[in-house]
């Protein structure tokens, strides 16, 4: 069974190390972006998230996903 979830996002943040620039999204589970020197990352999950490192948020949007329930 597919169901909409509209708690899925797409954020774009920048390393303030390195200066690259990544995309992290929140229906990829236990995914942990890293940024090009390696010393920044963003864990974007449905309900919570984790950064690491100096990361500066350039943009927040949600995102059309869906998931699947194993009934």
């Amino acid at each position: 069974m597919e169901k909409e979830n509209n708690n899925h996002r797409k954020i774009t943040w920048e390393c303030e190390l390195c200066n690259s620039v990544q995309t992290s999204y929140s229906n990829k589970r236990w995914d942990m972006d890293i940024c090009e020197c390696g010393n920044s990352g963003y864990d974007l999950e449905e309900w919570y998230s984790r950064t690491m490192g100096k990361i500066k948020i350039i943009s927040e949007e949600k995102i059309d996903a869906t998931i699947r329930e194993n009934n």
